[in-house]
Formats: structure tokens, C-alpha cells, sequence
């Protein structure tokens, strides 16, 4: 049986428009829809650093094409942040800041 998660926050219609790394920790820096909807996603202690660096260097922020439909926790340490193409995140934890 699959668990359910949801974020704190309503990400729908907001935009990736950047990130960065803060040692093992990757930071979403979100431009928000909504006034209660954070700047920063923090995923916590990623383990597939190399492979989401790797993706997330080829996209270009600056086109609308980062909205993002939702966050989903699709495995035991995996969160997928749907987006036009999605961007699945292996870590510890998700941190809504």
C-alpha cells in the first residue's frame, strides 16, 4: 500500500526559477503563486547529488517551463517535483522553508 504525502505548501503554479547546493543539501529557489507558498524547497542529505546536478545544469530557469504541478513522495527517500520534465530527488528529508 502506497503512503500518502503532502507538502506543507500549495506548489502548484509556482515556478522553479533557480537552485543551488549547500554541501549535500539541494535548495529549489521558487518564485510563489500564492503569498503562504515558500522561496525554497530544501531536499536534505541527496544522495544522487552527481545524476540531479547533472539534470538540473541542462535546464534553462528562465522559461515558464519549470511550473511545477505538485511534489509527490514516490519511493522511501525519493520525492519527484513534477514539472514539464520531472525532477526525482533520492534524500533524507524535505524541509518547506
Amino acid at each position: 500500500m502506497k503512503s500518502f504525502f503532502k507538502t506543507k505548501h500549495n506548489y502548484h503554479d509556482a515556478n522553479i526559477i533557480g537552485y543551488k547546493w549547500e554541501g549535500d543539501d539541494l535548495v529549489l529557489i521558487i518564485d510563489p503563486v500564492y503569498p503562504s507558498t515558500p522561496s525554497e524547497v530544501r531536499f536534505s542529505g541527496v544522495k544522487s547529488k552527481d545524476k540531479i546536478e547533472q539534470d538540473l545544469s541542462r535546464r534553462d530557469f528562465r522559461r515558464p517551463n519549470q511550473n511545477i504541478y505538485s511534489i509527490e513522495k514516490t519511493g522511501k527517500q525519493e520525492f519527484t517535483v513534477h514539472v514539464s520534465e520531472p525532477i526525482k530527488v533520492i534524500c533524507d528529508s524535505i524541509i518547506e522553508v
